[in-house]
């Protein structure tokens, strides 16, 4: 796993680790994080049965008031390119895997509120994004 300095990495890896416990309630298998390569980076990979998720995290700060009621939303710092990339990723590790048509797969976004005082989180699971 990468080692976290910033602030904001440091947020990062507290959505994540908030994602993994989210998505293993959810009968998810987490196969892998941090999955990099120069194409890009899969915050998350997991899988359910046959099906193979690569899962985006995004996570904001705010206070327990204002979840939900922010006019920015965690989602909102997935842009067209960071798609792009993020798809050509899947779709390299799919290869490298040899998964072919064998499994399907899809990306989802797990969108994380987070409430550092109160240490609360609101998550809202995207599916099938891309």
């Amino acid at each position: 796993m990468k080692n976290f300095t910033s602030p904001s990495q440091k947020i990062g890896q507290i959505g994540e680790n908030i994602a993994c416990k989210y998505l293993q309630n959810k009968g998810f298998s987490i196969l892998e994080r941090n999955f990099t390569l120069k194409c890009g980076e899969i915050d998350i990979i997991a899988n359910r049965g046959e099906e193979l998720r690569f899962i985006e995290v995004k996570t904001v700060t705010c206070a327990t008031n204002l979840i939900g009621k922010s006019e920015f939303k965690p989602e909102d710092g997935i842009h067209h390119r960071k798609m792009q990339r993020l798809a050509r990723t899947c779709l390299v590790y799919a290869d490298m895997k040899k998964l072919g048509d064998k499994i399907p797969w899809q990306i989802d976004v797990l969108a994380i509120e987070y409430d550092v005082e109160m240490k609360r989180a609101y998550i809202r699971h995207l599916e099938c994004i891309y």
